[in-house]
C-alpha cells in the first residue's frame, strides 16, 4: 500500500492511503480547481518583529463540472514575536489566524510560541 504526503487546509502534511484506484480517498471536489490571491508583509520595529499574510481563494471546481456559485474561502494570520525574552536566548510569539467564507466553516484561533535561538 503507497503512502503519499498530500496539502490539506485542515492539516499540514499528514498521509493517507490509496485505494484500488490510485485515489486518496477524502478529496474535496473543489480543490482540483481554484484561484488564490496572497498578500503578506513582515518587518520589525526594534526588538519586535510581525507578520501578516491574507489570502482570498476562489474555488472554481473541477474540469468539465464547474460550481455554478463559486465557494470562496479567506484566511489570515497575524503574528508578534518579542526577541529578547529576558535577556535569554528565547523569542517569544503570539498570534491570531481566522477562515472565513463559504467553502469551509468560520474559524478564529491563536497561538502562544516559544523558540530557543542559537546553539546550546
Amino acid at each position: 500500500m503507497d503512502l503519499f504526503w498530500e496539502y490539506h487546509w485542515v492539516s499540514i502534511f499528514y498521509y493517507k492511503a490509496l485505494d484500488a484506484n490510485g485515489v486518496t480517498p477524502g478529496i474535496i471536489d473543489g480543490d482540483n480547481r481554484f484561484m488564490a490571491f496572497n498578500l503578506g508583509v513582515k518587518g520589525s520595529i526594534k526588538k519586535i518583529k510581525y507578520k501578516a499574510i491574507l489570502s482570498h481563494i476562489s474555488y472554481v471546481g473541477w474540469f468539465g463540472s464547474e460550481y455554478v456559485n463559486k465557494p470562496t474561502q479567506t484566511s489570515g494570520i497575524f503574528e508578534v514575536t518579542d526577541m529578547n525574552v529576558l535577556k535569554l536566548p528565547l523569542e517569544i510569539s503570539i498570534g491570531t489566524a481566522f477562515d472565513t467564507g463559504t467553502y469551509r466553516p468560520v474559524n478564529f484561533g491563536g497561538f502562544i510560541k516559544l523558540t530557543k535561538r542559537g546553539t546550546l
